[in-house]
């Protein structure tokens, strides 16, 4: 009789458990995350202002490589140092923000872009600008997949020696 009380308590005190978490869990509304940034950081962009920046923005993207990217649900975040960009012959090396040249600009999700530039900083709102740029990534960065990867394929068969091979089995082949 002692196991069955002692089952029948544990049982209880575990279903009663459960049940307050849940009443205590499902009182409470999930709210989404606000946007943490400032209103007074951004400024209104004008048609100029968003067509420059599309602009900006589409042209620095097709330097994929040259760059950091980081993208999320919410924002895109690029940056890298500018000689990193102009000199085609750079060396690859991490990107300092300490550096004079260094850039970097964040695309946040309904709300706008933050510029920085030579410790210069601006933030305009724009709030179509995250998902016109993320459909415009996406394209850029197939095209520059299948690029890249034609150039590695040929760069790797041509300097092992597998082009040669290869080359052997397909006119076999045929």
């Amino acid at each position: 009789m002692k196991k069955k009380t002692l089952k029948k308590i544990i049982e209880n005190s575990i279903s009663n458990s459960l049940n307050y978490r849940n009443d205590k869990y499902d009182k409470y509304e999930v709210i989404g995350e606000k946007n943490s940034y400032n209103d007074f950081i951004f400024t209104n962009s004008n048609d100029e202002t968003k067509k420059r920046s599309r602009n900006l923005i589409y042209r620095i993207i097709s330097l994929r490589d040259k760059l950091n990217f980081n993208i999320s649900d919410n924002s895109i975040n690029i940056n890298s140092e500018l000689s990193r960009l102009k000199n085609t012959n750079h060396k690859p090396s991490p990107t300092s923000i300490y550096s004079d040249e260094y850039f970097s600009l964040e695309i946040i999700k309904n709300v706008g872009y933050l510029l920085s530039f030579n410790e210069q900083r601006l933030g305009f709102k724009d709030e179509s600008l995250y998902d016109d740029t993320i459909d415009q990534i996406r394209s850029t960065f197939d095209q520059l997949n299948q690029e890249n990867f034609l150039e590695i394929y040929s760069k790797i068969m041509k300097d092992s020696g597998l082009a040669r091979n290869s080359n052997l089995d397909e006119l076999l082949e045929n």
